[in-house]
């Protein structure tokens, strides 16, 4: 018998084993990890605290990470960016800048905080393993977060740490929590080759109402008033009429219109305060949760949560005549 060969071949079959072993390792490794975050704020910040002008230190991060924030934050709000708008919206936010130094580094120091926790909590209580990127990033439009792809990576949140939202850190784990769940449910959609159609009536809807409550049982010392971000006044007003709104929303369910959703989801021309959409997804949602379970909701189909959001708004029509 040949045992130097035997011994060879033997050593060479141990070696890819070892490579084979290895990889598995290492892909398992990169499926197991559940968070990662994009800061792309730490050298505005720390230009500024080196004393630079506000414009200058701006304009180097613009054209560091010009791809990223126009795709994120200037073409889903202008049809055509030019620089003129985009200077006038910096020269604005420069005054606002020393309220918002110290905001910035706050964030960016407590969102991994927060953003473990609810990885934590997700998996606890809805038995997933919820992956999540988190770019954190400045603009002065006013918009605070988003749920949105960006490039290969289905899975990203975007903070704009520069928004007034984030003023008290109690508003950083209600927004955080309310994107997390617009993650989950997509992931859990996903995996049933299902999706919400974002871009109509009743998928924003449904998708911000579930959300939006999802944020207060998370932040179950808040108020609905806290977590829906409503004055007292607006609150009020918007209770009062949702028989109104209710019908309203009824009548424009299957609506793709941009005019509508801005209406009811952001701050567009309406009788009812901005993001009024919030207050009726997230009253129906906890009228469903009283039947179903929330963890029960979370689990159905796009088309099914579509018919029973509308056969709530027809109950909250008949039983909340308006007024």
């Amino acid at each position: 018998m040949n045992f130097p060969l035997l011994k060879r071949k033997s050593t060479y079959i141990v070696t890819i084993l070892i490579v084979i072993i290895s990889i598995f390792f290492l892909f398992s490794f990169k499926n197991e990890k559940k968070l990662e975050i994009v800061n792309y704020t730490k050298d505005f910040v720390n230009s500024l605290e080196g004393k630079s002008e506000f414009i200058s230190a701006w304009l180097d991060y613009e054209k560091k990470h010009k791809k990223y924030l126009k795709k994120i934050y200037w073409m889903h709000n202008y049809k055509t960016v030019s620089e003129e708008i985009i200077r006038d919206k910096i020269n604005k936010a420069s005054k606002k800048l020393p309220y918002r130094l110290n905001q910035m580094k706050l964030i960016s120091k407590e969102t991994p905080i927060i953003a473990n926790q609810l990885i934590q909590y997700i998996d606890l209580k809805y038995n997933h393993k919820l992956h999540v990127h988190i770019f954190l990033a400045i603009s002065p439009l006013p918009i605070d977060a988003k749920t949105q792809w960006y490039g290969a990576i289905k899975d990203a949140i975007h903070i704009n740490v520069f928004h007034s939202s984030y003023k008290y850190i109690s508003n950083l784990k209600i927004i955080l929590s309310h994107e997390f769940f617009h993650e989950l449910q997509r992931q859990l959609l996903e995996e049933k080759k299902d999706v919400i159609d974002y871009e109509s009536v009743w998928g924003k809807l449904i998708a911000e109402g579930m959300a939006t409550y999802f944020s207060g049982i998370y932040n179950s010392d808040l108020s609905s008033k806290n977590i829906l971000f409503m004055s007292n006044d607006d609150y009020k007003l918007v209770d009062k009429k949702r028989g109104n709104l209710a019908l309203e929303l009824l009548k424009v369910y299957n609506s793709k219109s941009l005019t509508m959703l801005q209406r009811y989801f952001a701050y567009g021309e309406s009788n009812f305060p901005p993001r009024s959409g919030y207050y009726i997804g997230w009253l129906i949602t906890k009228r469903l949760s009283e039947i179903y379970s929330f963890e029960k909701l979370t689990s159905y189909s796009s088309m099914k949560l579509k018919k029973i959001f509308q056969e709530e708004l027809k109950s909250l029509v008949e039983n909340e005549p308006a007024s």
